[in-house]
């Protein structure tokens, strides 16, 4: 064996033993492995093994720009690498860009018609486009479901996917209730843990509570549900407002109480994560910044325009994560000071202020004059000063 193939190896190595880790450990093993896809990377670079591995362990540590940059240089190196494009396609939906992921599995599923990674993403990408109301996202989810199923009968993802989806239309359908209950009882089938499945098929069940029978088989899953994942929130809201509504208030309330416990729960540990989303927040904020400032040195690099919109992304993505934290800590723990957290909500709002003015002049520099504009309103709505001044000297510009 080679010394290059010895370091790759050993990378391969660590990615698999960190599916078995948490924490720091988990993330000392990442940081691992990139040093040594590096050294394997310096000794061959024509091995596209090695940036295909390093983008994904990029991805994993949120280092969503170093990912991107490892895939292109796969497909510059080979344009019909599949893995690359699927490997692009989950940087992009991670981050929220379900569109541009999209236009990758295309591409991914065009160079390998067989690829049920690809088709079970792709279908991900339009199930949650379909949240936006987006017309006809839910049937293309369904069709690709359907791909990956007629590809191998034995995915339970893709049983569960399509369920869902087949529940969601079941609202405004019935038509579509055998279906999500053939495709949910598959899915269980198939991987008996899946508490999601689980809590779908009761859900859809519920719906139909009128016969009895439904309302059995709801409740028996949903206890199956919790039983699995006793942390799971939905579950226990669902569940408390069927028993309720049957007037079991008692057992409802025990699941009140449940989710509360969860909550006190998750917001002992928000302290050291709040801190951690905030240091991410700067570096992406500065990096943005930065790349604003040496595209202004040099015109000719137009793709520092799109590598800064994606670290305003970021920071953006990270915000609205902070703001919903920063809001539901208030409302349930009232032992809470209130002076901190209302300088915590300040500091989001300058911050989110501050994002959206340098997207909007990242777009306006690529020449998105329109979208440009409509960031920088978002940030002077936010009373970013900057965009403010910038909206001002828009307006004269037009007189």
């Amino acid at each position: 064996m080679t010394q290059q193939e010895e370091y790759f190896q050993k990378a391969v190595k660590l990615i698999s033993e960190s599916l078995h880790q948490e924490g720091e450990r988990k993330e000392q093993s990442y940081h691992q492995a990139i040093q040594f896809l590096t050294q394997s990377i310096k000794l061959n670079p024509q091995d596209t093994r090695a940036y295909i591995y390093r983008g994904l362990v990029y991805n994993l540590l949120d280092e969503s720009l170093n990912g991107i940059q490892d895939y292109l240089k796969v497909i510059e190196m080979e344009p019909n690498n599949a893995e690359a494009h699927i490997g692009l396609s989950h940087i992009y939906h991670k981050g929220g860009f379900y569109e541009d992921a999209i236009k990758f599995l295309n591409k991914a599923i065009v160079i390998d018609p067989k690829n049920t990674k690809a088709h079970l993403l792709r279908g991900d990408c339009h199930y949650i486009r379909s949240k936006s109301k987006k017309t006809n996202e839910l049937n293309k989810a369904i069709e690709d479901f359907t791909s990956v199923l007629e590809l191998n009968p034995t995915e339970d993802q893709a049983y569960f996917a399509r369920g869902v989806a087949h529940a969601i239309k079941n609202e405004t359908d019935d038509s579509f209730f055998p279906k999500a209950i053939d495709d949910l009882s598959k899915a269980i089938e198939l991987n008996p843990t899946n508490s999601e499945a689980y809590y779908w098929r009761g859900k859809c069940y519920l719906s139909r509570r009128k016969i009895e029978e439904n309302l059995q088989n709801g409740m028996n899953d949903l206890n199956k549900a919790n039983k699995l994942n006793p942390h799971h929130i939905d579950t226990l809201i669902l569940a408390s407002q069927v028993l309720n509504k049957i007037g079991a208030h008692e057992k409802a309330f025990e699941k009140i109480k449940a989710y509360f416990k969860i909550t006190e729960e998750q917001f002992k540990k928000l302290p050291n994560d709040i801190n951690k989303i905030r240091q991410k927040i700067y570096s992406c904020l500065e990096s943005g910044e930065i790349i604003l400032k040496e595209h202004e040195m040099d015109k000719n690099e137009e793709n520092l325009i799109e590598d800064a919109i994606i670290y305003f992304n970021e920071s953006i993505r990270l915000l609205d994560l902070l703001k919903k934290t920063h809001k539901t800590f208030s409302k349930y723990n009232k032992s809470n000071d209130n002076i901190k957290e209302d300088a915590a909500i300040k500091e989001i709002t300058v911050l989110l202020g501050r994002a959206y003015c340098g997207r909007g002049v990242a777009h306006t520099m690529a020449r998105r004059i329109r979208t440009g504009l409509k960031d920088l309103e978002k940030a002077a709505n936010l009373k970013d000063e900057i965009a403010i001044e910038l909206i001002k000297e828009s307006s004269q510009d037009h007189k």
